[in-house]
């Protein structure tokens, strides 16, 4: 572990710069240990499938994750309001929704069964994560029985070929089993592939979740979000739709102070669209500051990087140098600076306004 100063917030952004500190290996380890899979020259995998995410790409995308979204509001609705589903945990009411429409939009609505389904799913990931540091640090797989026999159902999945002839594949994995079938890749590769591309997007999941416990814990943020919203729509009301659906740029939205990235939102051609009679004529959106503070509440992890070569490191707050030699892991732990008193005004609570000193 590299020594620092951890009241330095610009050692957290030398950090990230130092071209040196490469995360590949790192990756590769993850990808090895976990699910006994290699992508096979990841960069030039990347550049492949990022077709599928940039450019036109984007408003499809969206727009699909949009109607899956509110499909899986639309099925909370219809279901019995005497039953007590509303008094369900936080994380399974972010299940039948957020991780529903995330799974949805990676493989398809349209492949659900008893063995494959974003319920299935999600407990089993719950199940498998529990033992996440122990497996990616190399510790073997019989070690934890528990997390063996919850990944043999994660790979209860349909066949490569099976999504590849869906229309409701996402362009993503079509395009990420496009070029592994080019290399030569097992089904059951692939299918390794797809949960290591699920375990990514769980991250978001994650975060959503913790962005949802903190608007409901933090009236002035949700009061905040809903009054912006409100003037959003207003300033914009000439333009409603005779869905009642109000035409938002994007300029509009990177405008905003409080609106960030993380929003319930429909995205068509060049103008975001936000729905007035979602949730009683209000739309359920997160702020940006409440998403970078439900990040520097919630996130607990080692930032871990892999030293390429040997690199003199400067720590700019200690003026003091390094040298790190080539194979060295380094290693930052967020959370050090994320609740460091000296940076942020009472770190424990949770702010949406709270600023850096």
């Amino acid at each position: 572990m590299l020594p620092c100063d951890h009241h330095s917030l610009p050692f957290s952004c030398l950090f990230s710069k130092e071209r040196n500190f490469d995360f590949d290996p790192i990756q590769e380890q993850v990808n090895g240990n976990i699910f006994g899979f290699q992508i096979p020259e990841s960069r030039k995998m990347i550049k492949f499938v990022g077709k599928t995410t940039r450019g036109s790409a984007v408003p499809r995308n969206l727009s699909n994750f949009s109607t899956l979204l509110e499909d899986s509001f639309a099925d909370l609705r219809t279901q019995d309001t005497d039953a007590d589903w509303n008094m369900s945990s936080l994380d399974q009411l972010a299940n039948k929704t957020l991780f529903q429409t995330i799974f949805n939009s990676i493989f398809g609505s349209d492949k659900a069964s008893p063995d494959f389904n974003y319920k299935l799913f999600h407990d089993n990931f719950h199940t498998f994560h529990k033992y996440f540091s122990y497996l990616w640090l190399g510790l073997p797989h019989c070690f934890f029985p528990e997390a063996t026999k919850a990944v043999s159902k994660l790979f209860a999945q349909p066949t490569p070929s099976q999504f590849m002839q869906s229309d409701c594949t996402s362009e993503y994995l079509k395009a990420a089993i496009e070029y592994l079938k080019g290399y030569d890749m097992s089904d059951q590769e692939i299918k390794c592939h797809n949960l290591v591309f699920l375990h990514i997007n769980i991250n978001t999941f994650k975060i959503a979740t913790w962005c949802l416990y903190q608007l409901m814990a933090n009236k002035a943020a949700m009061s905040a979000v809903r009054e912006e919203i409100d003037q959003l729509i207003e300033a914009n009301a000439e333009e409603q739709n005779a869905d009642g659906e109000v035409a938002i740029s994007s300029k509009d939205i990177e405008g905003m102070k409080i609106l960030g990235n993380c929003s319930f939102i429909q995205m068509k051609s060049s103008v975001f669209i936000i729905s007035l009679d979602l949730f009683d004529n209000r739309t359920v959106t997160f702020t940006d500051s409440l998403v970078n503070e439900t990040f520097r509440m919630s996130s607990g992890v080692f930032m871990i990087r892999h030293n390429q070569q040997d690199v003199n490191f400067t720590v700019a707050s200690t003026n003091e140098t390094y040298k790190i030699r080539a194979g060295d892991k380094v290693m930052m732990y967020p959370p050090a600076i994320h609740k460091d008193p000296e940076i942020f005004e009472e770190p424990e609570v949770s702010i949406a306004y709270q600023s850096r000193k």
